[in-house]
């Protein structure tokens, strides 16, 4: 699951026509395929403010920064829309003055010191207990004792035999290069719509 970001009115200073998804994709050679891509690759390189996407992975806590940045000038429905893919709009004035709060942000390295302290409460959480061998470091089901029979020093795959497992919420995390690349992409959006 991703989070896809369209600009409502992004800036298109060299007039590049977005290229049309083609009707009949699939009838497509390869060449004719491949050269779609390349022309939308081409166009979302000049025109940086139509798309932007993320997996829900990235998203979250790059949305928390960016809620924590411009607090003063997002609403809670606009700070709200980014946790779902609902297809809410932030309007191009919303945007506008995100992008002075997200500016200010970077100028003083904020996004660098989110990043390092995000890394750094990661490595700190407790590590969860595997729930396939549910701490024994050996899965007891019919694909452990599977294993087992084939290698009876066969540990659970789940953990590799250490009976926990990174913290869920070690999944989510922060990237200052990416925040960076976020902000470009609100800067020549016209406003956003989450989907």
């Amino acid at each position: 699951m991703g989070f896809d970001i369209y600009g409502l009115n992004p800036i298109n200073e060299t007039n590049v026509e977005k290229p049309i998804f083609p009707r009949d994709f699939n009838k497509l050679s390869d060449d004719e395929k491949n050269g779609y891509w390349d022309s939308r690759d081409a166009y979302e390189e000049a025109v940086p403010g139509d798309y932007w996407r993320s997996n829900v992975w990235w998203w979250r806590t790059l949305w928390a920064y960016t809620c924590e940045v411009c607090a003063d000038v997002m609403t809670v429905t606009h700070m709200d829309a980014g946790s779902f893919n609902n297809g809410d709009k932030i309007p191009k004035t919303t945007a506008k003055r995100m992008v002075i709060k997200l500016k200010n942000a970077e100028a003083k390295g904020y996004h660098k010191k989110y990043e390092e302290t995000h890394q750094e409460w990661m490595e700190k959480l407790p590590k969860d207990e595997c729930n396939q061998c549910h701490t024994t470091g050996f899965r007891t089901d019919k694909i452990g004792r599977d294993a087992r029979r084939k290698d009876p020093h066969y540990t659970c795959n789940g953990c590799d035999g250490k009976g926990y497992t990174k913290n869920f919420m070690a999944s989510y995390p922060f990237s200052s290069e990416i925040a960076v690349s976020f902000r470009k992409f609100i800067q020549q959006s016209g406003g956003f719509q989450i989907c």
